[in-house]
């Protein structure tokens, strides 16, 4: 019982505190940030991060894991990031990220032509 116990703290302990996890993001967006941080010798941190504008489907899940990650982005909140990339960075116009947040804006201008 005691055992049981300790286990079950132990593993909660690990699965807590880290954003990303939490959130449920997909492996390879951890891993794209992951590997954004150790890049070395790119002169512009963005280019850096223009392989997460394809590994993340989300905007949602983009925030998640940017969360564990403030320094990368400038301390820029995750979703303007994202969304003023996808609109100035021809490099990610057409990446998995930009579809999702268009089609975001797409049902929401939808949306409101219906109430008006």
């Amino acid at each position: 019982m005691i055992l049981a116990a300790a286990t079950t703290l132990l593993l909660g302990g690990c699965a807590g505190g880290d954003a990303a996890a939490s959130s449920g993001a997909s492996a390879g967006c951890v891993k794209a940030f992951e590997d954004a941080t150790k890049l070395e010798g790119v002169s512009d941190t963005h280019e850096a991060l223009f392989p997460v504008f394809d590994a993340c489907t989300t905007l949602d899940e983009f925030a998640a894991v940017a969360a564990d990650h403030p320094d990368l982005l400038a301390y820029v909140d995750p979703e303007t990031y994202a969304r003023n990339g996808c609109q100035y960075r021809p490099e990610v116009a057409d990446s998995t990220l930009c579809a999702s947040a268009a089609a975001l804006d797409e049902e929401a201008d939808e949306a409101e032509e219906a109430e008006g």
